[in-house]
């Protein structure tokens, strides 16, 4: 797992199935939960199914504190996830964040 810093937020690049567990260990760090996320996803072959039932009680939490929860996937079928983020590279994810950014803060 990488973890890059910015300004205004942090890009988790998972890069293996064993980063897996350390990396939803790291998503119940308090310090983490006051971040703006950018989870990048791309590198694995994870399920739809996966996503929601490890990462959208993180969604929500993130939601609830009014900071972003963006993840990078390229996986197919989004029915599950329909309130989540998800967009389909760390670019477009960058750029969502920056517009989603200056929208809550104006």
């Amino acid at each position: 797992m990488q973890i890059k810093k910015f300004s205004n937020y942090t890009i988790l690049s998972i890069f293996s199935k064993t980063d897996l567990s350390s990396f939803i260990f790291s998503l119940s760090d308090e310090s983490l939960k006051k971040q703006n996320l950018i989870i990048d996803l791309l590198n694995l072959k994870v399920s739809e199914e996966w996503i929601f039932q490890k990462l959208s009680p993180f969604y929500y939490i993130w939601k609830k504190n009014n900071q972003s929860f963006i993840l990078v996937s390229n996986i197919d079928s989004k029915e599950l996830l329909k309130d989540m983020i998800i967009i389909n590279s760390l670019e477009e994810a960058i750029d969502f964040f920056n517009m989603d950014y200056l929208t809550r803060n104006i």
